[in-house]
C-alpha cells in the first residue's frame, strides 16, 4: 500500500517510502522468525539473542544456502536493516557535504537540505527492489525449508465457534 501509494501521489511520497521500506524490514525478520521456529527445534530459545543478521545466518548454514552476500538479491539484507536499525534507533548525527560550489550557485545552495544515509534510502526504485528481492529471498529459504503444509504467502486463519442462548424474556 505504502509503496504504491508513494508511487501515486508526489505529495507524502517519501514518508510511504519511508514506511514501505520500514514495514519490509519487519516483514524480513517475521519471515526469519516464522521459518526458524518450523525449521530449528531450539529456535524459541536462541532467537531473542540474535540480531537479524545472525538469525538470517543461523537459518542459511541450517538449510545449508551460500547464497552470494554482496550480490542481489542477497545484498537486501545488509543494506535493509542497516536502514532499519538507523531508523529504529534514531540518533543525532552529523551531516556534511564535501563539493566545491561556484560563488554564483553558493546562495541559492545555502539552504539544500543534507540527507542522512537512511533518508537517501526512502526512495520508491528502493523500496520497489527491496520488495523484489525479499520475494526471492522469500521463495528461495522457503523452499529449502520444504516444511510440510506451510505456504510462503498465507495471510493466516481462524476458527471460532458461536452458541446460540436462547432468552425467553427478550
Amino acid at each position: 500500500y505504502f509503496l504504491e501509494q508513494g508511487e501515486r501521489d508526489e505529495e507524502g511520497a517519501y514518508f510511504n517510502f519511508l514506511a514501505s521500506l520500514s514495514f519490509s524490514a519487519f516483514t524480513f525478520e517475521a519471515f526469519l522468525n516464522h521459518i526458524g521456529e518450523r525449521t530449528i527445534p531450539i529456535w524459541n530459545k536462541i532467537e531473542r539473542r540474535l540480531g537479524v543478521d545472525e538469525k538470517l545466518a543461523v537459518i542459511l548454514d541450517h538449510l545449508n544456502i551460500e547464497p552470494a552476500m554482496g550480490e542481489r538479491p542477497w545484498q537486501v539484507a545488509r543494506e535493509l536493516f542497516r536502514f532499519r536499525n538507523s531508523v529504529a534507533h534514531g540518533k543525532n548525527s552529523e551531516v556534511n557535504i564535501d563539493e566545491v560550489i561556484r560563488a554564483e550557485e553558493a546562495d541559492a545552495r545555502r539552504f539544500d537540505f543534507l540527507e542522512a544515509p537512511w533518508q537517501e534510502y526512502a526512495t520508491a526504485e528502493n523500496a520497489r527492489s527491496v520488495r523484489e528481492d525479499l520475494d526471492q529471498i522469500f521463495h528461495e529459504i522457503h523452499g529449502a525449508a520444504q516444511i510440510e503444509d506451510d505456504f510462503l504467502y498465507n495471510l493466516g486463519s481462524q476458527t471460532g465457534t458461536t452458541s446460540l442462548i436462547h432468552d425467553d424474556g427478550h
